[in-house]
């Protein structure tokens, strides 16, 4: 999926199952662990369903935590 999609560090790849994960127009979705910790939100993909492309919540912790405590500088 990497090389499929030509992601780079900030992206990850997810899923896999055919017409059964993220489709077209399910941008926004999350992408979690088995211990309810988001890992991702879908980006994109393919137009059929199955492995798709999500933006790496990690990432972005740092300015979502600046978020959340009230400590963002615009």
């Amino acid at each position: 999926c990497t090389q499929q999609f030509n992601t780079d560090p900030s992206m990850l790849c997810a899923g896999g199952v055919l017409d059964k994960d993220a489709c077209a127009g399910d941008g926004g979705i999350i992408s979690s662990s088995k211990k309810d910790v988001l890992l991702g939100l879908n980006s994109w993909g393919p137009k059929t369903c199955g492995t798709s492309v999500y933006s790496r919540v990690s990432n972005a912790r740092a300015w979502i935590d600046s978020i959340v405590n009230g400590t963002c500088v615009v």
